[in-house]
């Protein structure tokens, strides 16, 4: 892909506030259930406040609002994007096996992978988690028992289809965005019914 089609997007100093907050706030929750995490404790902090600047930073270059609040498993911006993060600049998309629950993923979602650390992030790609979720991708790449679809970033859309494939009528969707001149997006929350996934685990 071209420069263009990976937007680098740099939060100001508020922006940054208010995505440390938002990772502050999801680790604390994470803490107080238990939630299990492929992070090492002593990164575990880390980790949840990057992922809250890393979704702030796609909001920022989609036009969306970013609430900031956590709700387990949910959508992180505007009900079907799912933001997936790494300090690397040459990470996979990362996107667990379908299902809902802890450690799954809704296939009718869409994964963002967003690479950068300390307010400025790059956005590398996009796909439909169905897309993501083929046995090629399918890897348990940390050998930490925790296998997942690792997609490489040749193989993801570019950022500026992402308003395309949402505006399209597809099973499942819970979001009509309308693109604008400077490929920037706005929302409009629609409630639908999902469609369920399979719970069937891919073979490794």
């Amino acid at each position: 892909m071209s420069p263009e089609d990976q937007p680098t997007v740099t939060l100001s100093w508020p922006e940054v506030m208010e995505g440390v907050l938002c990772g502050g706030h999801r680790r604390i929750e994470n803490l107080r259930w238990g939630t299990r995490s492929n992070a090492p404790p002593e990164v575990g902090w880390q980790r949840d406040i990057e992922g809250g600047l890393a979704e702030k930073a796609l909001a920022k270059h989609l036009n969306l609002y970013h609430h900031g609040a956590y709700v387990f498993r949910a959508a992180d911006i505007s009900g079907t994007v799912q933001v997936r993060g790494t300090p690397r600049a040459d990470g996979c998309l990362l996107v667990h096996k379908p299902g809902r629950g802890a450690n799954l993923d809704d296939p009718n979602d869409a994964f963002v992978l967003v690479t950068g650390c300390d307010g400025t992030y790059t956005i590398r790609g996009w796909l439909p988690g169905h897309a993501a979720m083929l046995p090629e991708y399918w890897c348990d790449r940390g050998r930490n028992g925790r296998p997942a679809f690792f997609v490489p970033q040749a193989a993801l859309q570019p950022i500026r289809t992402l308003v395309c494939y949402l505006d399209r009528p597809t099973p499942g969707a819970r979001l009509i965005v309308s693109s604008a001149p400077s490929q920037a997006a706005s929302s409009t929350l629609r409630s639908t019914s999902r469609v369920s996934a399979s719970e069937a685990k891919p073979a490794s």
